[in-house]
């Protein structure tokens, strides 16, 4: 579980050049908790996405270069009611 964590968060900051670089977007998709709600500030992300299992996007990086290949392979592989938000999660950073 720490390496796929660790995992996760080399791959966020290897492949994006964000506004910000967010280390946490493979944790806001698996907690239950969107932090633009929470703390009534702008400066987090709209988080609707939840409920993915750090193994689920472990898997997904494989074969992904690119921010946009695992937001792509997320999609693709795994069925998750939430699953309609993830452009609106990933688009608060770029490749």
């Amino acid at each position: 579980m720490k390496n796929s964590i660790f995992i996760l968060f080399m791959f966020s900051m290897v492949c994006c050049t964000p506004k910000k670089v967010n280390q946490y977007v493979g944790y806001d998709m698996t907690d239950n908790l969107n932090q633009r709600s929470f703390y009534n500030n702008i400066s987090y992300p709209i988080d609707r996405v939840n409920g993915y299992t750090i193994k689920q996007l472990e898997q997904a990086l494989i074969g992904a270069r690119l921010l946009t290949g695992w937001r792509d392979n997320i999609k693709t592989k795994y069925d998750n009611p939430t699953e309609v938000y993830i452009d609106e999660l990933f688009n608060n950073w770029q490749d």
